[in-house]
């Protein structure tokens, strides 16, 4: 049979936005600064009480000529609601998602629709660059591979990783793997990626592709352990959702899917702990136990458990390791 694909596919950028009508520009010009084309750029306003309705024009008329422009403007619905949003308004063959203050490097369409061609993969990913007050740093780390071919296993195991903003997925994946969690108010992005390297094959650019800036005042940022218990109920409902949404697919594996659950598990029951609420870390230790058939990890969990029973005999809490007193917390 012929190939039916288009000749150059066109490339759709999702670019969610919020209140930061000074950031997203950037991002749009780092698509229209890539060699590649046809691109088309879908600005999602998701309720910003600031001028980015208005800024969003006049970017759009900005680059009117260089590219295809969507601008959304929508009630607020969160990152994930507004990138639902530009997904299915997208109109290109393959589609991306990228951070209102992140930005594309020059080539990375071109390079990752190529390589998608070459293998006949149906997702891309590569390396980016994490921008941090201490200076720049590749990621993800050596310790971690890139996602490449159809190894799902490898993804929730934690070996293999890739920045969502250096992701490109075919349309058909995008249908396939369904929409982003509105749940979810963080991790919305790791639960959707454990669905996609379920359905894709990926490719993998081993190049810096992108820039991220990291945000000390992201939504994954905590400063107190009262933020840290909080952020955890998104950790776990994700984790239970990568299983209840992939568990009937012919290539999960549900026992690394325990063993991953029981790391994070661990943690959230520990937190807790720190935060002073043993008979609710109790309740979730049982519930965790139950989920993961026993899990080894969480056996020893029961120490720490035991651990705060005494503490609390004195009126004191079980300590994190990492830091001088629970309320210096800050991760």
């Amino acid at each position: 049979m012929p190939d039916l694909q288009p000749i150059c596919p066109k490339v759709s950028v999702v670019i969610p936005t919020y209140n930061r009508s000074g950031m997203f520009p950037r991002a749009v010009a780092s698509i229209a600064a890539q060699t590649y084309r046809p691109l088309e750029v879908v600005i999602v306003n998701d309720g910003s009480k600031d001028d980015t309705a208005q800024v969003a024009a006049n970017v759009a008329a900005q680059y009117a000529g260089q590219l295809e422009i969507q601008v959304i403007n929508q009630p607020n619905m969160g990152v994930a609601g507004a990138s639902n949003t530009g997904g299915d308004a997208a109109t290109g063959d393959f589609l991306a998602w990228l951070g209102d203050d992140d930005a594309w490097l020059p080539g990375k369409a071109e390079k990752q629709v190529a390589a998608m061609r070459a293998a006949g993969a149906d997702a891309a990913c590569s390396y980016i660059t994490q921008r941090t007050a201490n200076g720049d740093v590749r990621f993800p780390s050596p310790a971690k591979k890139l996602l490449t071919g159809r190894n799902p296993a490898a993804y929730i195991r934690g070996d293999s990783y890739a920045h969502i903003c250096t992701l490109l997925v075919s349309r058909e994946i995008w249908r396939q793997a369904g929409p982003y969690d509105r749940d979810l108010r963080i991790s919305e992005d790791d639960e959707w990626i454990a669905r996609v390297v379920h359905l894709a094959n990926f490719v993998a650019v081993e190049e810096e592709l992108a820039i991220y800036e990291f945000n000390q005042a992201g939504l994954s940022r905590v400063n107190s352990i009262e933020q840290l218990v909080k952020r955890d109920e998104s950790v776990e409902l994700a984790i239970l959702r990568m299983r209840q949404r992939n568990q009937a697919r012919p290539n999960w594996n549900e026992q690394v899917w325990r063993d991953r659950a029981a790391k994070d598990f661990d943690q959230i029951v520990k937190h807790l702990l720190y935060a002073g609420q043993r008979k609710l870390a109790v309740s979730k230790w049982r519930q965790f136990m139950a989920e993961t058939q026993d899990h080894p990890t969480l056996v020893k969990t029961r120490r720490k458990l035991r651990k705060a029973w005494w503490l609390g005999l004195v009126g004191q809490r079980l300590k994190h390791p990492k830091f001088e007193s629970n309320d210096a917390i800050r991760m």
